[in-house]
């Protein structure tokens, strides 16, 4: 996780009030990527504008956030198209961190 964002390990007992209206996303992430290979964060940054989970590979430490809210709610952010691509990135061998349903930014 970046310095932007606040990021703890998951646990859904330390859920914050403005994460726990994802709780199931959440839990639907940790109960795909499960430990001892992944690591599963929660991360909440720009004043709780943004929340994800963020999904560690353990062997390469490569992240990938996957955004619930960015601004605002994010419709259905655990999909099987999300799955797949986090799947894909870490079998590529990828050494860079993967943000999914993330807004493109005008630079």
């Amino acid at each position: 996780m970046n310095n932007d964002e606040i990021a703890k390990i998951y646990d859904p007992k330390t859920l914050e009030a403005d994460e726990k209206p994802f709780a199931s996303f959440f839990e639907q992430v940790a109960s795909e990527f499960t430990a001892p290979q992944y690591r599963i964060w929660v991360g909440s940054g720009d004043y709780q504008r943004r929340i994800c989970a963020g999904v560690q590979d353990d062997d390469s430490g490569v992240v990938v956030k996957i955004y619930c809210k960015y601004q605002k709610p994010i419709q259905n952010p655990w999909n099987a198209f999300v799955i797949q691509r986090v799947r894909e990135h870490f079998e590529s061998g990828s050494t860079q961190d993967l943000l999914i349903n993330c807004p493109a930014v005008a630079v």
